[in-house]
């Protein structure tokens, strides 16, 4: 059994932290120490919820283009790869300075090492760009062919995340572990609006922007905006706005909403869908993950999708009744830890 593990989280919106905070809840209560690297909201969400120091790691400052999303990514690789390479140079660094019998990273790319064992944690192993998968899923195994294990975050058989957690191209060993999800039961009892933004800048300011011109006249709404930045807009008198909080107060306003509102991310999704919450999702232009994640969505008539190209197709969709379909979805396969653990050790 691993007695200490390294943990390092991806800073893309918050759901990269919050499936992360239930695995290394679920670690400890094994008696493992687990120190947590991370950096930006990521971080400041796990120090909070953690009560603890964050080891700083690069910060990959993502963008999404809102045309030519091939071109985007392709003008992006070598700034990324650049990052990847920084972000490898710290874990050595870290090991200089910590003892660690394992490294779990939720998918950041350069943190592996080649004195412990590394697990690499993704729900997303192809990448859904039309007409050039097969291209960028070989180019994406590549780095994560550097790892020793994926922790793959799907059901096997029912997939969630549709091919996007197709192992075919993993050249390593891989596991299924389901969904890392709160446990919390979360009934909608109330009234409220909820609307939760996150994600990279500019597109959450943006966002945030559409839907206080569209919703501004109406009342019982409660705004999580996911940022310690300031305000630049003004927003409705009777509005709450919450500009950052922990998961308890998430779960707490969820309760207290009669709809949520927010952005398309892949833990949002599996959260909602585990809770049976109603939710319009709205996916971030150029991201292509959102974007497949909505259409999945809508064809297994899941919950609501509007396009941010469409809001004033959400006003309608307020007041439905309808609740999203509940589905059971778990974390597992955790005990496969001590045995790779094992097998790097010995070999």
């Amino acid at each position: 059994m691993p007695r200490s593990i390294l943990y390092c989280v991806l800073d893309w919106g918050l759901g990269h932290a919050i499936r992360s905070l239930t695995i290394i809840m679920a670690l400890e209560k094994q008696g493992i120490q687990v120190v947590v690297a991370s950096s930006g909201m990521a971080s400041t969400f796990l120090a909070h919820e953690l009560d603890r120091t964050i080891l700083d790691l690069p910060d990959y400052s993502i963008r999404y283009s809102k045309n030519g999303m091939l071109l985007h990514f392709l003008k992006e690789s070598p700034r990324l790869m650049s990052i990847i390479r920084k972000e490898h140079d710290r874990i050595r660094g870290i090991e200089n300075d910590y003892s660690f019998d394992l490294i779990i990273s939720d998918n950041r790319y350069g943190c592996w090492s080649k004195k412990v064992p590394s697990i690499f944690i993704s729900h997303q192993l192809i990448i859904p760009i039309s007409g050039i998968n097969v291209f960028l899923a070989k180019m994406h195994a590549r780095y994560i062919n550097r790892f020793d294990h994926c922790w793959v975050l799907d059901d096997e058989r029912h997939r969630l995340a549709g091919e996007m957690s197709d192992p075919q191209f993993l050249k390593i060993p891989h596991s299924f572990i389901g969904h890392p999800i709160e446990e919390t039961e979360a009934h909608q009892e109330g009234e409220n609006i909820l609307l939760i933004l996150s994600g990279p800048e500019p597109n959450r300011s943006e966002l945030e922007e559409k839907l206080v011109g569209l919703l501004k006249d109406e009342r019982k709404i409660v705004l999580v905006r996911s940022t310690e930045g300031s305000k630049n807009l003004e927003f409705p008198h009777d509005w709450e706005i919450i500009d950052w909080c922990g998961r308890d107060r998430i779960i707490e306003e969820i309760k207290k909403s009669k709809v949520v509102i927010g952005r398309a991310g892949y833990t949002s999704l599996y959260q909602y869908l585990y809770w049976g919450i109603k939710a319009i999702l709205i996916p971030t232009p150029g991201q292509y993950e959102q974007m497949y994640l909505g259409e999945i969505c809508q064809k297994n008539n899941w919950m609501k999708v509007v396009n941010e190209s469409e809001l004033d197709g959400l006003i309608p969709l307020l007041d439905e009744s309808k609740p999203n379909q509940k589905l059971d979805l778990h974390l597992r396969n955790l005990e496969t830890l001590p045995d790779l653990f094992q097998r790097k050790t010995e070999g």
